[in-house]
């Protein structure tokens, strides 16, 4: 939840072109990737079955992106 908070405020509140902007786009990834991680964390440790669900979206979302990246 605090990702889509943090980019809400830098979207729509402050209007700061936070992706064309490397200092600031750095670390908006840095806290979108913990965020995801987290999530894999708290998943397993509520149940492993979720747990894997949730590993294998996100290893999906990765293959997307990269599939965008290089192709």
């Amino acid at each position: 939840m605090g990702k889509e908070k943090l980019e809400v405020l830098s979207d729509y509140i402050l209007k700061i072109p936070f992706r064309e902007i490397l200092a600031i786009h750095i670390p908006y990834i840095i806290v979108f990737y913990a965020a995801a991680f987290s999530m894999i964390g708290v998943s397993f440790h509520i149940n492993r079955k979720m747990g894997f669900i949730v590993l294998t979206t996100f290893c999906i979302l990765i293959g997307c992106l990269i599939y965008m990246y290089l192709g």
